[in-house]
């Protein structure tokens, strides 16, 4: 299983001008936004400040107004070969981006791995993804006077009142809270050889790069909750929030604090997405990651700010 970040997408207006990608669509811009997943023609760049543009190549499978779009990077990795020569060689990884763009729904699930780096000033490396989308969508768009925006399903607000508020209204169930230290975070590094500094470089050094400390529960509900409540105020009085990302996990979905934001992700299964790109229907004659993505929907609603 992924973890993936959920975004809501709107078209919004804006006056026309040309685009250089331009071509002749007709409909709404859902309409063609469906086309374009449908006809596997949605090509994903980004105008540079001195106005080159770089290409991401991409390949998507779309089934029932929903599209599943396998992004690569462009990136140049340091190769050593026998003699201890070095030299940069290309490198394409990926990255899954499911888009529900079935009627009433318009959602986005960006899975969050190492193929797209954070960029300064981002709470996590989703956004770089989502941002290069909405650019790519407005392309085509722009002719028609619009354009596409994508926007984090988050919130701001108080992490623990957020927990309670899901447990007590919805009835939802805690199953872990993980402390999180990404290894990537440069703006937000503790003074050295303080308590808090010794033990990120602790829990980086028992993993592959990130640090983290996790508790799991067996009930999850508000009794055992106002009890890890302690534990919640302990680390707030030890550390700042800007430090480290809490991620708190339901039995539906989950929530990531992340310095002032509160942001909704989720996992979904390697097998659901094998089964969408193979075409294989589940039992119901449905896909499952379709069905998946119904739960999901319901799960966010109601969660941004008011």
């Amino acid at each position: 299983m992924n973890d993936y970040y959920f975004y809501r997408y709107k078209f919004k207006e804006m006056p026309a001008e040309p685009s250089f990608v331009a071509e002749e669509e007709t409909g709404t811009p859902r309409d063609v936004l469906g086309s374009k997943l449908a006809k596997a023609e949605l090509r994903i760049m980004h105008t540079k400040s001195k106005g080159d543009v770089e290409k991401y190549h991409n390949r998507i499978y779309y089934h029932d107004g929903v599209g599943l779009m396998q992004l690569q990077n462009n990136m140049q990795l340091a190769i050593t070969d026998e003699n201890f020569k070095t030299e940069k060689q290309d490198s394409h990884p990926f990255l899954n981006v499911v888009i529900d763009n079935r009627e009433g729904r318009q959602i986005i699930g960006i899975e969050k791995n190492s193929s797209f780096k954070k960029r300064r000033g981002d709470n996590n490396s989703t956004q770089r993804v989502a941002d290069l989308i909405a650019e790519s969508v407005s392309n085509y768009l722009r002719e028609q006077g619009r354009i596409m925006e994508i926007s984090p399903v988050a919130r701001k607000g108080e992490l623990w009142k957020t927990v309670m508020e899901r447990i007590i209204k919805k009835n939802k169930r805690v199953r872990s809270i993980e402390y999180l230290f990404p290894a990537d975070d440069e703006e937000n590094k503790p003074q050295k050889d303080t308590a808090l500094y010794i033990l990120m470089n602790l829990l980086r050094k028992s993993g592959s790069s990130d640090g983290s400390f996790k508790a799991n529960y067996a009930v999850g509900d508000e009794k055992e909750m106002k009890m890890a409540e302690t534990d919640f105020r302990a680390t707030e009085m030890f550390a700042s929030k800007e430090h480290y990302q809490i991620n708190v996990q339901f039995n539906d979905m989950s929530i990531v604090r992340t310095k002032d934001k509160l942001y909704a992700h989720t996992e979904l299964l390697e097998r659901d997405l094998a089964d969408f790109t193979s075409g294989a229907r589940g039992l119901k004659g449905t896909f499952i990651l379709n069905d998946g993505l119904d739960k999901i929907y319901e799960s966010l609603k109601g969660y941004e700010d008011k």
